[in-house]
């Protein structure tokens, strides 16, 4: 008799097709610009990218040089950039995402799913040393997790 364990199949889960204004945090990172293709090619929402940058223009920057340095970008992907993501600017230590209150809202009332990708990942480093980056500045985040809509959290350790 075999040890390992039996798995029930899992039917492919049906796309949620309403959803079309998306908060990607982390689209700079190691493992933002393959997430940020892959949604880009496999979905037809909008992504409202955050990026620590001076303006969206530096962001959006910011986005393409992950693309290349990642060695996924194209031309046809940066036409789906200028379409289809909007550089905003991070400040996700502070509540609302340092947006002024009125961004913040019209932020909040655009977006219908947020993909958490946003970390500081170091294998060498504690969690004491790792807390302060990654922690606190989650608030403006969770405001938009406690909306009603999915969520998606991007992990490198499993659980």
């Amino acid at each position: 008799m075999s040890s390992r364990p039996r798995f029930n199949r899992v039917e492919r889960v049906r796309p949620l097709t309403s959803i079309t204004q998306v908060l990607l945090t982390g689209p700079t990172g190691f493992f933002g610009p393959f997430l940020l293709r892959s949604l880009l090619h496999q979905t037809r929402c909008t992504f409202h990218a955050l990026t620590r940058a001076t303006d969206p223009a530096a962001g959006m920057e910011r986005i393409r040089m992950a693309l290349r340095r990642a060695g996924v970008w194209t031309p046809d992907l940066d036409a789906e950039l200028k379409q289809r993501v909007h550089g905003r600017l991070r400040r996700l230590a502070l509540s609302n995402l340092g947006l002024r209150t009125d961004h913040w809202h019209a932020l909040a009332g655009q977006v219908q799913a947020v993909v958490h990708n946003a970390a500081q990942v170091n294998y060498v480093m504690n969690y004491e040393a790792l807390r302060a980056p990654n922690v606190p500045w989650h608030p403006g985040v969770i405001a938009l997790f406690f909306r009603r809509f999915p969520k998606n959290f991007i992990s490198s350790r499993a659980p």
